[in-house]
């Protein structure tokens, strides 16, 4: 096989020059509308931002289950500044792999995304439960018919007992 070097520097110079050319003509003809595309936004939610980008709302919808406008009314509910921890926690519960495989996704250590997770689900379950759960009137049970038939309105002579025993080994409780 012969390598003609010379006429490959050749014609590369050539193709380099006509595409400067053409890189000018560009920015002559388009040079207002990427000024505007190159102003470097900083994100307010990195992760959130990143899945839009790459995967658009229909995307968005199937990380979890919400679109950006319905992720937007809860997250109104919640008022934390930790949408992008919300985000990932709704991903996580739609699609539960283990931490490991989660941790990958979204660039953090398993038992950091562990513990990430946790705490939003303490902090947001409360106020999204009260948003969104309403309690039902025993009068409004009995207008839609879904009273219990046999329901014990008092307990008595019962005993309760705790249904959560002290970890350690079974020869010891």
């Amino acid at each position: 096989m012969v390598l003609n070097v010379t006429s490959m520097l050749e014609r590369l110079n050539v193709q380099s020059v006509s595409d400067q050319l053409y890189l000018e003509d560009s920015l002559d003809v388009f040079g207002t509308v990427t000024d505007e595309t190159n102003d470097s936004v900083a994100y307010r939610n990195p992760v959130i931002d990143k899945a839009l980008e790459n995967s658009g709302t229909e995307g968005y919808r199937m990380l979890t289950n919400f679109t950006p406008a319905k992720f937007e009314a809860i997250w109104g509910i919640v008022e934390t500044p930790l949408t992008d921890a919300l985000f990932m926690t709704l991903v996580i519960l739609k699609n539960y792999q283990t931490w490991d495989k989660d941790a990958v996704d979204f660039d953090v250590k398993a038992p950091t995304l562990e513990k990430m997770i946790m705490r939003i689900v303490d902090v947001v379950s409360p106020a999204l439960y009260e948003a969104l759960v309403p309690m039902p009137s025993m009068q409004a049970l009995v207008d839609r018919g879904a009273q219990f038939s046999n329901y014990a309105k008092y307990a008595t002579d019962v005993k309760f007992q705790p249904s959560h025993r002290p970890t350690g080994r079974f020869g010891e409780k």
